[in-house]
């Protein structure tokens, strides 16, 4: 093991051929990874960095600059199913490039395809169609770039409906679900989720002080730490509710600290703070556009919606039950979607379509347009 100036260890192992970068009690990393397996001895620290190993016994010399072939890997997704695989999306700082491959073996063998073309934005999969999946990040572009998340969208292929289980409910309860499946002629342009987010947490206390809590919060693009509450405010409770209707939609952190300060003295007071998963905050519902029905045998428009994706799309005619549909493309998985549906037989008159929209948080709009069927 090595210690630094800034109280970083550096621990190797005798089993795998690493060694580990320890800079907190919680955050440690794959500093060097080595072909032999045991790391014997080394020097991260001094003018020549060195790292020896046995088993077999090798000598390396540690070069100062970042690794230009850094490479992450997935574990094999399975899909269930065959499936035809939509868009790649990730989060990072920098610049990266992915690659997927696709089978239909739980480990990769000579049956998958070989790695496709690299994508440096995000954009449909070019694997081919099948059960599992891989997805790898390139490093190369930028060996500083962090990768926060990925998120690859597919769809399987449709599966034989089996009956199973029935169960039998007063025919009132059956009345109620039927009418809450239906659209009101007159639907409300958008609805929302509430704005207010619940936030708890636990605190290891052995001394069972009185303690104090101060929360904060930031974008995940912005480093700025802003306060949620009034900071002369005492919180003691371990639950707070966040009202965000007054911030853009997007991903943010929240920082509790908390801090005996009510317990001691302030020369023997200690605080510590944690900081939260990223949340999406979405509060605004996604928006219809350019609705319009054609010769009464079809309809079109676009679904746009601020953060995205757009989660479901559904239609209903002269307020009858909503019937899902897909967009053009057949995958729900961009925050603008354009769609194009025809329309069952219609008497002649005139006829309302409705269109509903829905977004990953639970945000939904409607939209109408009136329309004639000639004789």
């Amino acid at each position: 093991m090595q210690l630094d100036e800034n109280a970083t260890v550096y621990a190797g192992d005798g089993s795998d051929g690493r060694i580990y970068q320890i800079s907190s009690a919680t955050e440690n990393a794959v500093w060097i990874d080595i072909d032999e397996r045991q790391v014997a001895a080394f020097d991260l620290l001094g003018a020549k960095p060195y790292v020896l190993s046995s088993d077999m016994a090798s000598v390396y010399e540690v070069s100062a600059s970042p690794s230009r072939d850094g490479v992450w890997t997935s574990k094999v997704l399975d899909a269930d199913f065959i499936s035809r695989w939509g868009q790649l999306t990730w989060r990072a700082k920098g610049k990266l490039q992915f690659q997927t491959r696709s089978g239909n073996t739980e480990k990769p063998d000579a049956t998958w395809s070989d790695w496709s073309s690299s994508l440096r934005s995000p954009g449909p999969v070019r694997s081919a169609a099948a059960r599992f999946v891989q997805v790898r990040a390139l490093f190369k572009d930028d060996p500083n770039a962090i990768l926060r998340a990925v998120e690859l969208y597919y769809l399987p292929e449709n599966q034989r409906s089996v009956v199973t289980d029935i169960e039998v409910a007063e025919a009132s309860n059956s009345k109620k679900k039927s009418e809450k499946g239906k659209a009101p002629l007159l639907s409300p342009k958008s609805s929302a989720l509430s704005p207010l987010v619940q936030i708890k947490w636990k605190v290891d206390n052995p001394d069972d002080d009185e303690l104090r809590y101060r929360l904060s919060f930031r974008s995940e693009n912005n480093g700025i730490w802003r306060d949620l509450h009034d900071r002369s405010e005492i919180l003691r409770k371990t639950e707070f509710v966040w009202d965000t209707q007054s911030i853009p939609d997007g991903f943010y952190q929240v920082r509790i600290e908390a801090s005996d300060e009510l317990a001691n003295p302030e020369k023997l007071m200690r605080k510590s703070y944690a900081d939260s998963d990223p949340i999406l905050i979405d509060n605004h519902a996604p928006r219809i556009l350019e609705l319009k029905v054609i010769s009464g045998t079809k309809f079109s428009g676009k679904a746009v919606d601020t953060v995205g994706p757009i989660a479901a799309l559904s239609y209903a005619i002269d307020g009858r039950t909503w019937i899902p549909f897909f967009p053009v493309d057949d995958f729900l998985d961009t925050k603008e979607e354009r769609f194009s549906v025809s329309l069952p037989k219609l008497e002649a008159g005139s006829h309302i379509v409705a269109v509903r929209v829905e977004d990953a948080a639970g945000n939904v709009a409607t939209a109408e347009s009136y329309f004639s069927v000639g004789k």
